[in-house]
C-alpha cells in the first residue's frame, strides 16, 4: 500500500514539474526522439555534427537571438487584427525598427551561410534539391524511407518554386529566403509523414498483408491517416 502511495506522489510531482516545461521544448524533444528512432541515432548524431560545424564556420549565428528577432519581426509585420498588435508595433521607434531590420537581415544572411555550407542552398540562395537528395541517399536508410524522402524533396521544391517573387523577396529578408522557409516547412512535415509511414510498414503492414496479400501499402496508409483526420478510426 505504501509503495502505491509513493508512486501516486511521484506521478503528481512529475505532473507538476511538466507544467513548468514549455510546450515548444516538449515538441522539440518529441521530434528529436522521433528522428532518432526513425533515421537512427548514429545518423542523426552525424547530421547534427555537420550542422554545428556549419554554424561554427558561419560565426556569429545565435539561435537564441534568432528566436528573439523573429518574434519582434512577426510583431512588426503582422499588422492589424487586434489593438494589442497595433500597440506593439507602435511601441517601436523609427531607430528600433531600423536596428531590428538590420539584425534580422544579418541573421538571415548567416542562416543562408549555414545552408550553403551544408550544400542545401546554392550561391544564389536557391534550394539545391539535387544536393539534398544526394545527402539523403548517403545516409543508408531503408529503401522505402529513402524513396519517400527523395520524393518529398521534389514535391517541396516544386511548392517553394511556385511562390511569386513578390512573396519571397520582401525586405528585410534576403532573396530566396521565403522559398527556403517554404521548402523546409514543407519538408519538415514530409519527414514526419515518412517516419509515420515507416512505422506503419514495420509494425502494422505485415499483419494486414497476412489477411490480404494484395493490399496496397501507400493507399492503406493514406486511408488510415485520413480516417484519423475525420475522427473515424478503429485504432
Amino acid at each position: 500500500m505504501k509503495l502505491i502511495q509513493i508512486n501516486i506522489v511521484a506521478l503528481a510531482c512529475l505532473s507538476a514539474v511538466s507544467a513548468f516545461i514549455s510546450e515548444p521544448y516538449i515538441t522539440k524533444f518529441a521530434k528529436r526522439k522521433m528522428a532518432d528512432g526513425c533515421f537512427g541515432e548514429s545518423v542523426m548524431a552525424a547530421f547534427r555534427g555537420k550542422i554545428l560545424a556549419a554554424i561554427d564556420t558561419c560565426k556569429g549565428y545565435d539561435p537564441v537571438m534568432q528566436s528573439e528577432l523573429l518574434a519582434q519581426y512577426y510583431a512588426i509585420v503582422r499588422i492589424g487584427g487586434s489593438r494589442r498588435k497595433r500597440s506593439t508595433v507602435s511601441s517601436f521607434s523609427s531607430q528600433q525598427l531600423q536596428d531590428t531590420g538590420s539584425k534580422i537581415s544579418e541573421m538571415i544572411e548567416r542562416l543562408g551561410c549555414v545552408l550553403k555550407e551544408l550544400k542545401f542552398a546554392d550561391a544564389q540562395n536557391r534550394i539545391d534539391a539535387f544536393s539534398i537528395k544526394v545527402a539523403i541517399a548517403s545516409l543508408g536508410l531503408p529503401k522505402s524511407l529513402d524513396e519517400d524522402l527523395q520524393e518529398a524533396v521534389d514535391q517541396c521544391n516544386d511548392l517553394a518554386n511556385c511562390l511569386p517573387n513578390s512573396m519571397v523577396d520582401k525586405p528585410p529578408s534576403t532573396p530566396e529566403f521565403g522559398r527556403q522557409k517554404a521548402f523546409f516547412e514543407c519538408f519538415e512535415r514530409a519527414k514526419v509523414e515518412s517516419c509515420m509511414k515507416k512505422e506503419f510498414r514495420d509494425g502494422y503492414l505485415p499483419s494486414l498483408q497476412e489477411q490480404n496479400p494484395a493490399i496496397n501499402a501507400d493507399e492503406t496508409f493514406q486511408t488510415i491517416i485520413m480516417s484519423f483526420m475525420a475522427g473515424d478510426t478503429p485504432f
